[in-house]
């Protein structure tokens, strides 16, 4: 994850072999949200804190 320097805004990047992040969008990217969703209701479905 990578925080904007205008606005702050989070967003998911991708890292490239020298670990510098690469601007670039990806095809399956629509479903980033989603999965973040699933994973903290599952995650409150067995009380398990995500921090």
């Amino acid at each position: 994850m990578k925080e904007s320097t205008v606005g702050h805004h989070v967003y998911l990047a991708d890292l490239d072999d020298r670990g510098l992040i690469r601007h670039v969008g990806s095809h399956l990217a629509c479903f980033h949200a989603g999965n973040w969703l699933l994973g903290e209701s599952t995650a409150m479905a067995s009380r398990t804190p995500v921090s």
